[in-house]
Formats: C-alpha cells, structure tokens, sequence
C-alpha cells in the first residue's frame, strides 16, 4: 500500500498539548470521533492502513502514547491510570464530546479501563487482539517476559533497541512472516527508538489491569481477533466476549467468520 512509510505517517500527523507535553496523533476525517490506541512496543503507525480508510466516514484519530513514537513522556509514573487521565484531557484538548475507541493489544486494556471509568465519553469499543489476560496465556516470546524483570531490562534495553531486534519481535508476532519488510520494520524501530525506560514501565500498564473492568463498560463491545495469534490465543478472548455478551468476529488466513455468539448489532 503507497503512503504508509515511517515518513508518509509523521507528515499527517500533528502535536497536541496534553498535560503540558506534546502529544503527537494522526486526526483525518470529519464525524464521529474514533480513536485508535496502540499495543506495546508500537505508536499510531501501528494504524497506517486503517485511518485513512476511516477517515471516508468518521473522524479517525490515532494518537502515540506518552512515551512513545513522537509523544513526550509523562511527567509522573506510566501506570495505567496515568494514561487513561492523559487520554481523557487528550480527547477533550480535540473537542470530542465523545468518541468510539479501538484498542490492540496492550491498547485493549487501555480502551477497556477508559471505557470503565467514563462511560459517557464512549460510544463503542473495538478490541484487537487485547491482552486482557497476559500472563499464563499464549507463547509470547522470552524477550517480551524479560522486560518484565525490571533491574535487567535497564541493563539491556538500550542493546535491545535496533532494527535487528525490531525484525525478530516483528517476525515473531506475525502469522503472515512476508508482511514484514523494511518500511514496516523502521516504522516500528521508529516506534520505540526514543523510549528507552517507558518500555519497561508500560509493563505495568497490561499489570495493572483487572478483568473485572470490562464486566463495567456499558458501551457496546466488538472483539476483533486472529485465529493464527499465538502471543494472545483467540479462544481466551472468546471466553471473555461471551460472559460478556460482546460480539467477536475472528480473523482467518483469507477470510473472516463469526465465532462464538450471534449478534445483529453493527458497530462501524
């Protein structure tokens, strides 16, 4: 797909003031609000083949997590709290009265506890893959549970934080192994290259969450998942969707097909 290198990605995008810091999004479109947050390791290019599309409809809003990509740190503790705060006082530096989010991966549980604790700022809520259940599930890699010893990922993160490393943890997440080229490789590299310790500490953030926050959303939820992730397996997800009562929609090799629970509801 043409426009969608590290550079075509920055050259839409815009910094907000945030909690006196610059917080860097992509904000296309006009509409209803739809913010897309991103996983660990990762920014709003994470989005570069989705907001564009999203932006013929509604107005589609990708935004880097304090710490990462183009975003400023914040000037206390990355906690998932923390960041929920900062999400909230970023949609209001917007002007969104409201606001449809979709979450992946870590952004999931992100998504998940705004959507708990202000549930008339969302609309909908759509989760890809969400590590929701992180530990005891899946095969994540052992670069992914080293970073949570915190004493020896001060050590080696600053070694970690090459386009090497970005190649293998990109390969390693992926079904399709073809999809990772260089573009794609040195937006991720691009990513997390200034990070350093915020990679560390959002850690936590996947920590900090409890199930029992997505038992409190009142906005409508979709599980957007794939069959083929090992890192978070869809059935554990699927469990999750049905106790409560949210559609799923699980992403094969070369088509998508409903699993789990029937639903009519249509959520985009």
């Amino acid at each position: 797909m043409k426009g969608t290198s590290w550079q075509d990605h920055i050259a839409l995008g815009r910094k907000i003031l945030v909690d006196g810091g610059t917080t860097f999004c992509v904000d296309l479109g006009q509409g209803e609000s739809v913010l897309m947050i991103h996983g660990w390791g990762a920014s709003s290019f994470s989005f570069r083949k989705n907001y564009r599309e999203l932006s013929k409809s509604f107005r589609a809003v990708a935004v880097d997590l304090p710490g990462f990509g183009l975003s400023e740190k914040l000037r206390g503790p990355l906690t998932l709290i923390s960041v929920v705060e900062h999400l909230y006082r970023f949609i209001e530096a917007l002007g969104a009265e409201t606001v449809s989010l979709v979450g992946h991966s870590m952004g999931g549980a992100v998504a998940v506890a705004f959507a708990s604790i202000y549930p008339d700022k969302v609309r909908r809520l759509m989760l890809i893959n969400p590590s929701l259940q992180v530990r005891g599930h899946g095969g994540r890699p052992f670069f992914t549970e080293l970073v949570r010893s915190r004493a020896i990922a001060k050590l080696l993160t600053p070694f970690l934080l090459n386009k090497g490393f970005v190649r293998r943890a990109l390969v390693s997440a992926v079904w399709n192994k073809e999809i990772v080229d260089d573009e794609m490789v040195t937006g991720y590299y691009m990513s997390v290259k200034n990070s350093g310790t915020t990679l560390i500490e959002a850690t936590g953030i996947t920590d900090d969450f409890h199930v029992s926050l997505l038992y409190m959303v009142r906005a409508p939820i979709l599980f957007l998942l794939g069959e083929k992730d090992a890192w978070v397996p869809p059935d554990v997800n699927i469990e999750l969707a049905k106790k409560v009562g949210a559609e799923v929609v699980v992403a094969q090799a070369i088509s998508f097909k409903r699993r789990g629970l029937s639903s009519s509801t249509r959520l985009w």
